[in-house]
């Protein structure tokens, strides 16, 4: 599977991160990353980067990385793998944003013929714009801006496609004399440019990389060709199994970090609920007895979901030295963490039920149940829209 193995990828920070802290470190030494064949430096210091080229046949199972399956891959380059960039060669990224086009047009003939339908049944129904092909190329453009600092553009340079014509004309590998596969040769050919400095991690399921249709090792002349140069290399069918490469994937914050900031939020929003509600409790701290939280990933790659319930003792205002608790307060909300400070972006409550603690029983003070979560914004980078969740282990 292994050209040569690369052994245990280190945790770090992205590559443009780590400018940024040399930066700060020797201020005036160099203002701006420079890349050259796939090579970070500062200063004529080179960084070793960890790039995961996903073959266009990954990248159609997560249109625009906007899917489960893509938010487990950029949370784990950006937080579990350290120094990890998902790279993105030209010849692939051409061929990427031609399937969205194609994906966009087939989705929208598909509504079209459902909108139909309606319109037949009620008389009426929604219109919906086409979007046109640079709509499609411009919207890949912006996500790919989004996704800046955990996806880099590869170039692809004249000795790489030189390369790639003779493997085709002497039927190398991933080609045969049935097929010719010059894009997968252009792939191969960058790939193994960036690992003489890097290490690399193909995601291909395509069969002409590997030794066998059932075999998960390499071809023998891709790994002859690999250790000629001394590259680290590895290669992987699918992104699935690459994440089982890189293990588990664990909220990059520590799980008691996440019950502060969880905690933190919730009182919070609470203190603004029972202000609102004129009950004239607010929250001196949590119970002791343990958060019931979950983390989620979305698309959106550096942030995550918090949600879950907490239990928080109230103090009157008037008495606030008073040696016991008179109420207190069950709460189930949301928040938002952007995993880079960690900071709390914003806060929902689902729930809050206020009771009494008293000798004879709990009696219900307030029972607040906020339709679709009553939000605050925090600080920080203002949250998006998300469309779909992903647990995090703890």
């Amino acid at each position: 599977m292994n050209a040569k193995v690369a052994g245990r990828i280190t945790r770090g920070t992205p590559p443009i991160r780590q400018h940024d802290q040399y930066q700060r470190q020797n201020p005036g030494v160099c203002e701006d990353p420079c890349v050259f064949s796939g090579r970070y430096h500062l200063a004529g210091l080179a960084f070793v980067v960890t790039y995961v080229l996903l073959d266009t046949n990954q990248w159609d199972r997560m249109p625009a990385l906007r899917h489960r399956l893509a938010a487990a891959l950029l949370y784990g380059a950006l937080q579990a793998r350290g120094d990890t960039v998902i790279g993105l060669p030209t010849v692939v990224r051409e061929e990427v944003g031609l399937h969205l086009i194609e994906k966009h047009d087939k989705a929208m003939r598909v509504v079209e013929r459902n909108l139909g339908e309606a319109r037949q049944i009620l008389g009426s129904a929604l219109h919906v714009d086409r979007a046109s092909d640079d709509d499609v190329r411009e919207a890949l453009d912006a996500r790919l801006d989004e996704l800046r600092d955990v996806v880099e553009e590869v170039t692809v340079l004249g000795d790489d496609l030189a390369a790639a014509g003779r493997m085709v004309l002497a039927y190398e590998p991933p080609n045969t004399r049935e097929s010719q596969q010059y894009r997968d040769c252009v792939l191969w050919q960058t790939a193994l440019r960036l690992a003489e400095d890097h290490e690399v991690i193909i995601v291909t399921n395509d069969s002409g990389f590997y030794a066998d249709k059932a075999s998960n090792e390499l071809s023998p002349d891709l790994l002859a060709a690999a250790d000629d140069v001394s590259a680290s290399l590895t290669a992987v069918r699918t992104v699935e199994d690459l994440l089982v490469l890189w293990g588990s994937l664990s909220p990059a914050v520590e799980r008691p970090e996440l019950i502060d900031l969880f905690t933190d939020a919730m009182s919070e929003k609470v203190n603004e609920a029972l202000e609102t509600q004129e009950i004239r409790f607010t929250v001196r701290g949590p119970e002791d007895r343990d958060t019931d939280i979950e983390a989620f990933l979305t698309e959106i790659h550096d942030q995550i979901i918090e949600s879950g319930k907490v239990s928080l003792y109230l103090e009157d205002p008037d008495y606030p030295d008073a040696a016991d608790s008179p109420a207190y307060a069950d709460v189930e909300g949301s928040a938002t963490v952007g995993i880079s400070g960690p900071e709390v972006l914003e806060a929902s409550l689902d729930r809050v039920i206020v009771r009494a603690l008293t000798p004879h029983g709990e009696p219900l003070i307030s029972s607040m149940i906020f339709a679709g979560g009553v939000t605050a914004y925090l600080g920080g980078r203002p949250p998006q829209p998300y469309q779909f969740r992903v647990r995090l282990e703890a």
